[in-house]
């Protein structure tokens, strides 16, 4: 199952159905798109008048603040303010079940589009492709028709979302459900004719991506002004296109040709980290968490059922994984659950700037409140994206990386790991240590979290044993493996008594923390 419909199910296609505050609440896949699609806009639209609202909780169920948020963007955007979504709301966002939308029928997400198939929505399917790097499969402005080349750019889109989160895609070549719940969050434009009088959200996406080729120089708004049409005349004029402002078929391709990004960080917001809580033994407490930037802030979105109603709890990020407990990192939040036993928090956190693919897990525990402790992990999510995901004002380094040991337990050892990314998924770890016995051995490893805190931590990678020489000088290189990122902080290299981690061998006689200003990628020329 795809990440949505995972987390919020049922799945419900988007659009099909009118949205209202209800009893019993309505809830499903389509709520959860419109709540993050909501949060989306507000990390990406600049209106000089301010932002429409505010966060609102990711639930995938349309409650009072999922009901406020709607009200803003209906008033924003000059329609009646209910807090209804129903066809000229739909319309905001680019969906639409008329034939309004100037591509006709079938709606858009209404069946799976395979090889073969044709249609209004296959157009709509080739313009959201279009508008991204998958423009080269596709080959063409939108025509209609399900090709192989189509076929194509639908699993590349596909990979490129799982490569960065979004879990569960199946790996192939068909647009179904977990697909269009990808397609409506990250690619916002392409569903409808964009012209003078029609505003939303794949406006402003146009906007950014009309920004980023240097044609538009204004805020992103969503308002399609004559600002935004000017720079859609001139995308037009420059590629031969019948100069009418008009966002059609032909401008999608154009604009695409000139946009190289994968469609998951469409919004220079990149793709969310979904974090599946899971109950620890003995505990019913479930939940979720996203994780996410809004500019150079890191956001974590968590909710969780089955607590204990009015009872405390902490949620941090930690380090290390589910299994082993991980150590104190990053604090989220400390809560009390409500009287159905469930709550929503959010956090940001400034200097963040990287999820890294592993060596993080969200964790809640119950909270003792007369001592501030935590009494056990009720629940915890391991993170693991398949690739880091970068803070989109990071400018990360490209190493190598030094990490100083220094003595630990009144030993005399200190070194100096060098750390160099030699592929683009290959570090490799030179670890020289002096002031040893001569001839002696000892294990060493990069641990998750930081050093002196009580337990080593888990072992992220092993290393090469260091074999002091005659002068009492140890080396060694290790070359680890699936390897895409330094972070910032989060490990530490741990050097052992040894020879083996047998019988008090493991006793940590020389260790060193990582800590960087940026996280450290793969230089641009492996």
């Amino acid at each position: 199952m795809a990440l949505f419909e995972e987390v919020f199910a049922p799945y419900v296609r988007f659009g099909g159905r009118r949205l209202e505050l209800a009893a019993p609440r309505l809830h499903g896949t389509d709520v959860a798109l419109l709540q993050a699609m909501y949060n989306l806009m507000l990390a990406a639209m600049t209106p000089p008048q301010g932002p429409m609202g505010k966060l609102i909780a990711i639930s995938g169920v349309y409650d009072e603040a999922t009901e406020a948020a709607v009200r803003g963007i209906q008033a924003y955007f000059g329609l009646a303010a209910d807090g209804v979504v129903g066809e000229e709301t739909y319309f905001v966002f680019g969906q639409s079940e008329r034939p309004k939308a100037g591509y006709g029928g079938p709606p858009y997400g209404s069946r799976s589009l395979r090889v073969g198939s044709s249609g209004g929505d296959v157009k709509v399917l080739q313009n959201r492709l279009n508008l991204f790097r998958y423009q080269d499969d596709v080959g063409r402005s939108a025509d209609g028709y399900f090709s192989a080349r189509t076929a194509a750019a639908v699993a590349a889109m596909k990979g490129d979302a799982c490569a960065r989160g979004y879990a569960g895609l199946d790996p192939n070549a068909i647009a179904g459900d977990g697909y269009y719940d990808a397609s409506w969050l990250y690619t916002l434009g392409g569903s409808r004719e964009i012209f003078a009088g029609r505003n939303g959200f794949d406006v402003a996406m146009t906007q950014v991506l009309l920004r980023e080729i240097g044609l538009y120089l204004g805020p992103v708004t969503g308002y399609y002004d004559t600002r935004t049409e000017d720079a859609v005349r001139s995308l037009q004029a420059a590629t031969g296109l019948q100069v009418d402002g008009v966002l059609g078929a032909d401008t999608f391709y154009a604009l695409g040709r000139r946009n190289l990004r994968p469609a998951p960080s469409p919004l220079g917001v990149p793709w969310p980290v979904t974090v599946a809580l899971r109950p620890a033994e003995g505990s019913v407490a479930t939940g979720r968490a996203l994780l996410y930037y809004r500019g150079s802030r890191l956001t974590a979105d968590v909710t969780v059922i089955g607590l204990i109603p009015g009872k405390a709890y902490r949620c941090q990020i930690r380090f290390g994984d589910c299994e082993a407990g991980g150590r104190p990192g990053l604090q989220v939040a400390s809560f009390v659950a409500d009287p159905s036993g469930s709550a929503w928090i959010a956090a940001e956190f400034e200097a963040v700037h990287m999820v890294p693919t592993s060596g993080w897990v969200v964790a809640v525990s119950e909270l003792v409140t007369d001592r501030q402790e935590d009494a056990g992990i009720l629940c915890c999510g391991d993170v693991a994206p398949a690739f880091p995901v970068l803070s989109p004002a990071a400018e990360p380094l490209e190493g190598p990386v030094d990490i100083r040991l220094s003595p630990r337990d009144g030993m005399a050892a200190k070194g100096l790991a060098v750390l160099r990314f030699i592929t683009a998924r290959a570090l490799q770890v030179t670890l020289t240590v002096s002031e040893l016995q001569p001839g002696s051995r000892h294990p060493a490893h990069i641990h998750y979290g930081r050093s002196g805190a009580g337990s080593a931590g888990a072992i992220a990678y092993p290393l090469t044993d260091v074999v002091a020489d005659s002068a009492g000088v140890g080396r060694s290189i290790t070359v680890v493996q699936r390897v895409t990122a330094i972070p910032q902080e989060g490990w530490h290299l741990d050097l052992h008594l040894g020879p083996s981690l047998a019988g008090g061998g493991d006793r940590t006689i020389a260790s060193g923390d990582l800590h960087l200003a940026q996280p450290v990628l793969p230089g641009r020329g492996i």
